[in-house]
């Protein structure tokens, strides 16, 4: 779905190169729409919902689909293939949870911070 956000060429370097983008950036790629303060974050996902409970609900829904639509086909069983028979998924969470990186990293790659 990335590709239908931002374009080929930045969907590629993110996925392919895994790097990190602050919240700035992910405004500016059309990742996200709007950053607010933590202690905000509350209220102003609770703003959010009310402003979309005031929409039609057909309405909704519909809006929904077309923009569903944009993404075009997800080949599920590709994805769910590549998560049944591998062990990176599993070893990557593991890897984000401990804060360390993954070991299919070679060594000269770890960052040391």
């Amino acid at each position: 779905m990335l590709p239908a956000h931002v374009g080929i060429a930045v969907a590629r370097d993110i996925l392919l190169t895994a790097r990190r983008f602050d919240a700035e950036e992910a405004v500016r790629l059309g990742v996200i729409t709007r950053v607010v303060p933590h202690e905000q974050l509350r209220d102003a996902a609770l703003e959010v919902v009310g402003e979309i409970l005031r929409t039609g609900p057909l309405a909704r829904m519909h809006v929904k689909r077309m923009l569903n639509d944009r993404y075009g086909l997800i080949d599920y069983q590709t994805m769910f293939a590549s998560l049944a028979e591998s062990d990176e998924p599993m070893e990557g969470m593991q890897a984000f949870m401990e804060k360390r990186p993954p070991r299919w990293v070679p060594e000269q790659f770890v960052e040391t911070r």
